[in-house]
């Protein structure tokens, strides 16, 4: 079994890692589509599911796992960090939300043949406290 991760994101592969679980990785290139009228579940919702469709049909026999995280403060979706000085202030808002101070994390994975990757997908979706949709 070979498990894809459709992301680039260091902070998801070292949680794999960490978990021991073997595992490749394949950023999704596709174009990120953000429908203005979604709530933030479902903006994090399809932005998985694009990412992990993206990969998927190239790769229809592996569990391919497409994964989003956003911050949403005041019902205001915080956008990808564009640079490193952005990406502290990120950082930084991660921080004060743990502590409670605002806002919240909405996360959510997506990921291929479900039923056949069950077991793994279980520890995964732990491992990211993410729900986990298919997405056949």
């Amino acid at each position: 079994m070979q498990i894809i991760l459709a992301s680039s994101s260091p902070r998801r592969t070292q949680i794999l890692n960490e978990a021991h679980i073997n595992h490749i990785i394949i950023p999704s290139k596709c174009e990120e589509i953000i429908n203005k009228d979604d709530l933030p579940y479902q903006v994090v919702e399809s932005l998985s599911y694009q990412k992990a469709y993206d990969v998927y049909k190239d790769n229809k026999s592996s569990l391919v796992i497409g994964a989003d995280t956003i911050v949403v403060v005041d019902d205001i979706i915080l956008g990808k960090p564009i640079d490193k000085e952005d990406a502290y202030l990120e950082s930084f808002f991660n921080i004060l939300n743990s502590a409670g101070f605002f806002g919240s994390f909405v996360k959510t994975i997506f990921a291929s043949n479900p039923c056949t990757y069950k077991s793994k997908l279980d520890i995964i979706s732990n491992l990211f406290k993410s729900s986990v949709f298919s997405i056949n």
